[in-house]
């Protein structure tokens, strides 16, 4: 019976211990296949984040470019035309784009009063920014006056 005995304990003892070599063997296992999928979601998730990060820049850059160019072709537009003399304009691009000094370039015979305009070229749903806003609001409150500069006069 001792015999019998020992043979139970000692099955007993190897269960135990294969139970313990195996849930430790099976939870690397499942530790390893979880992370590699954890790998492969975040680098599937950061690559189409950085996709989608890459075509807003691009498309901000695009939209940039193509406010810039309509920046300086404006006055070939017949919008520009109808209201001034292309002649007239002088770019300035910050903080708006053009000062028109309107009727500047008319004939000597046919001298109208010159009309200051300040313009400023937007494409798509661009608005105006906080300064132009600003400048806006001090040209139609008529806060714009003319002063000359003498260098060297000031005393």
């Amino acid at each position: 019976m001792d015999q019998v005995a020992l043979l139970i304990i000692g099955v007993v003892i190897g269960v135990i211990i294969a139970a313990i070599l195996l849930s430790g063997f099976v939870e690397r296992n499942m530790q390893a296949r979880y992370e590699a999928k954890l790998e492969e979601w975040k680098s599937t998730i950061h690559a189409e984040d950085m996709m989608r990060v890459r075509e807003d820049a691009l498309s901000r850059q695009r939209a940039t470019v193509k406010g810039l160019i309509s920046e300086q072709l404006a006055p070939l537009l017949p919008e520009f035309t109808d209201l001034c003399n292309p002649a007239d304009a002088r770019f300035l691009g910050n903080p708006i784009d053009y000062v028109v000094f309107k009727d500047m370039n008319c004939d000597q015979g046919d001298e109208k009063p010159i009309e200051i305009l300040l313009i400023d070229v937007k494409t798509g749903r661009a608005g105006l920014s906080h300064v132009q806003r600003r400048v806006k609001e001090a040209a139609d409150s008529r806060r714009v006056s003319f002063h000359v500069l003498r260098p060297g006069s000031h005393s």
